[in-house]
């Protein structure tokens, strides 16, 4: 089972995953790591979607728009942790 994925640097700018149990997908349900560096991703849609992984854990997602915006980065570290409820590791810090 996948466990690590790293799609960075690919220009994707969304993701969907369908819901089959509850708020989960099945999709990448053993998917603990996942890197998102230097994509596309301007929409909050795209990190609130993560959260249907059930399995995510450690996120990596410099390098985005979204993440670069004009609030303090800090604030925004807060705002990816809260929408994505087990991530214990954010761009590599815990």
């Amino acid at each position: 089972r996948l466990k690590h994925l790293n799609i960075s640097d690919n220009r994707i700018s969304s993701i969907n995953f369908p819901v089959q149990h509850g708020s989960y997908t099945e999709s990448f349900a053993s998917l603990n790591s996942l890197s998102v560096d230097g994509n596309n991703i301007s929409q909050w849609s795209f990190i609130n979607e993560l959260n249907k992984l059930s399995s995510l854990n450690s996120l990596n997602c410099q390098n985005n728009p979204v993440m670069d915006s004009d609030k303090n980065s800090e604030t925004i570290r807060q705002l990816v942790i809260a929408k994505i409820s087990r991530l214990k590791v954010l761009n590599r810090i815990e």
